[in-house]
């Protein structure tokens, strides 16, 4: 039993071991591992046809084509030719040619290697015209009585070719025409050329074509799909059959040109480089350069129709440079903001359209503070006469200059001569405004030819004469005499137009002797109705005034200067510009690096005065005069006025009230006359 159980145990092992040793043997990948594995162990799939070869005659009828070439991978089909009326029939080799669509044969290959033999027949004529493919390497002939001609070749890399059937017939043979086109370009430092020939071969076999330069030029490079030769000055190309373009290019050292060929029609265009100005000699065939379909690069060329080999002369006159700029200043504004520290603020923005000038200078009698160009501030630099200096982009630029200068003050008083930036060009529209604030009250404001004036309007002076009409009638119709009341009008007229209620209490004064002298002149007026018709009429007298003669007191805290460009919409379409287009671009954090100057804000001020101008030069320096004066002062003023106004009606005043006792005599008189008579 126990050699039983031991045999058993062996085999059961043996048998585990021999399952184990058979199992088969497995690697689990990711499906993207797995198929970059795969592509790892392709092969390039791709046919490419080395040569195409043609050979045979054209006499026999026997002409043969053959393709060798190679193929990778899947062997992939590839189109390698493309003809109307040919045939390939009769093929033999490694690889299938069939027909496609349009009149294309491809090729499938049978081997890695492969060559194909066919038979090609053309429909009915003695010229084969065919296109290969970019799968095509070279193409060559070998047809005993047939001219291989290269043709052109497209984007897409098909390059077409024909063959053309020689004769031996013995036929005239024709001169092969051309067609000139003559570039003639005038530099300042040489003369450029570009002869384009329009060949055309008109027989069966190939031409030469003779090119003589007479000219003296000197030839950089040929263009021509065809052979040629040198020999000095001729150029000798061998022409096949058809139309062939023959390019040459190179400088002319001399100021005349003749035809390097007797072509049957040929064109000229002469251009000139702007800082040259030809004079052709003779009278040469004019024509438009359109016609000509010719390319010039500068403006103004002129084309001419030669015959034969007609020479071409000119001289060259160089003309001088004009000193110009490269930019234009389409607008600009100027702020300027009298501080009562004595400095006056300035900002100047402007609006440029730069068409290649590298930098710009700004010439300015002042302390540069800040420059900023489209919203992003710059270094303030000077150049050697120390003005500012700021390279600028090409296109649309505005740039933006802080600038302040000192005025001087007098005790009450103040005078600026205020200096605007100087621009290399003149501003379209230049805008220039001064504001002032609360401490200063400005008299006088001038710009070039034009003038503000701190005055009061035309309404208001009206107003004003019409009040000092008004109160020198009512003392007159008191009895005062001229010279007294004429001094106690303007005194208590100047106490009115600074303190409102003197102005109040004068408008009282006259509508009561108003209402006296009513009651005189016309006794059958009721009392009564006077005292209404008076009051009424003071009432509106007293509001006009008060409306069209502000005092100086309400003046010193909002009240603009008077003048048709003062506080309207002038003013408001001026300021505008920089508040919306410049101030209100704030530069971000980010860009403000360590080292380039910061932007103020000029104040709005509470007195406003504008200038505008179209065509303003400022290469020559302009200046703002301003003349303004203190609110202190004009406050002690305005006290001197009330209480001068005040002591000439007071020492007037017993006179005043003796007229006005007798004026109420004279109306009793009258009234008891009047009930006597009833």
């Amino acid at each position: 039993m126990k050699r039983m159980f031991a045999l058993a145990t062996l085999v059961l092992c043996a048998g585990f071991l021999r399952a184990a040793d058979t199992a088969p043997s497995q690697v689990t990948l990711p499906l993207p591992e797995y198929e970059t594995l795969r592509r790892s162990q392709e092969r390039a799939s791709v046919t490419v046809v080395d040569t195409i070869r043609l050979a045979g005659s054209f006499r026999e009828r026997d002409v043969r084509i053959s393709f060798t070439g190679r193929s990778s991978g899947s062997l992939p089909t590839e189109t390698a030719l493309s003809a109307e009326n040919v045939v390939l029939f009769g093929c033999d080799g490694e690889a299938i040619v069939s027909r496609g669509e349009h009149g294309a044969f491809a090729l499938t290959p049978l081997a890695s290697r492969f060559a194909v033999n066919c038979r090609l027949a053309s429909r009915g004529s003695d010229r084969i015209e065919m296109s290969a493919t970019r799968a095509v390497l070279w193409i060559e002939s070998a047809i005993t009585d047939g001219e291989f001609v290269w043709g052109s070749e497209d984007p897409n890399g098909a390059r077409s070719f024909s063959i053309v059937r020689r004769t031996t017939v013995s036929a005239g043979r024709i001169e092969p025409s051309a067609t000139g086109r003559y570039l003639l370009s005038l530099r300042p430092d040489e003369t450029r050329f570009r002869y384009a020939l329009e060949a055309h071969n008109p027989n069966r076999s190939r031409q030469a074509f003779d090119v003589e330069l007479g000219s003296g030029e000197h030839v950089q490079q040929v263009d021509a799909p065809v052979a040629y030769e040198v020999q000095g000055a001729r150029y000798q190309f061998d022409l096949p059959p058809g139309d062939t373009t023959v390019v040459l290019t190179g400088s002319l050292p001399g100021k005349s040109f003749m035809p390097p060929v007797d072509a049957s029609v040929q064109y000229c265009v002469l251009e000139a480089h702007p800082m040259l100005r030809p004079m052709l000699a003779g009278n040469p065939k004019r024509i438009s350069a359109q016609e000509t379909g010719i390319t010039a690069e500068f403006r103004g060329a002129q084309a001419f129709l030669l015959t034969g080999r007609q020479r071409l002369a000119w001289t060259v006159t160089r003309l001088e440079i004009l000193s110009t700029t490269s930019f234009a200043l389409r607008k600009s504004w100027s702020v300027f903001f009298l501080s009562p520290d004595g400095w006056a603020l300035g900002e100047s923005a402007y609006e440029m359209d730069n068409q290649g000038a590298a930098d710009v200078t700004v010439p300015i009698d002042a302390q540069m503070t800040y420059a900023g160009l489209n919203g992003e501030p710059a270094l303030l630099t000077k150049d050697a006469q120390g003005n500012l200096w700021l390279p600028i982009s090409q296109g649309e630029q505005k740039l933006v200059v802080q600038h302040r200068q000192p005025f001087t003050r007098w005790p009450g008083f103040a005078f600026a001569r205020l200096v605007l930036p100087q621009m290399p060009v003149p501003s379209s529209q230049a805008t220039i405004e001064i504001r002032y604030p609360e401490q200063w009250f400005p008299l006088y404001t001038g710009f070039l030819s034009e003038a503000r004036y701190g005055h009061p309007g035309v309404g208001a002076l009206i107003v004003i004469a019409l009040l000092m009409a008004w109160s020198e009638r009512s003392l007159a119709f008191l009895g005062m005499p001229r010279r007294t009341r004429i001094i106690v009008v303007i005194l208590a007229l100047l106490a009115a137009v600074s303190w409102g209620w003197a102005m109040a209490a004068l408008v009282i004064a006259n509508v009561a002797v108003t209402v006296l002298w009513l009651l005189v002149s016309h006794a059958p007026i009721r009392v009564g109705v006077a005292l209404i018709l008076a009051v009424v009429f003071g009432f509106v007298a007293l509001l006009i005034a008060l409306a069209s003669v502000p005092s100086l007191m309400r003046s010193r805290v909002s009240s603009p200067l008077s003048g048709h460009d003062y506080g309207d919409k002038a003013r408001r379409a001026a300021r505008m510009p920089i508040e919306t287009d410049i101030q209100q671009k704030k530069e971000p954090a980010a860009l403000n690096y360590q080292g380039l100057p910061a932007k103020y804000e000029i104040p709005g001020g509470v007195n406003q005065a504008s200038f505008s101008r179209e065509m303003l030069d400022t290469q020559k320096p302009r200046f703002v005069r301003i003349w303004a004066v203190s609110h202190a002062f004009l406050g002690w003023l305005q006290m001197l006025f009330v209480l001068s106004g005040a002591i000439a009606i007071f020492r007037v005043r017993r006179g005043a009230l003796a007229g006005w006792r007798a004026r109420i005599l004279d109306v009793r008189k009258r009234r008891e006359s009047m009930e006597a008579k009833s």
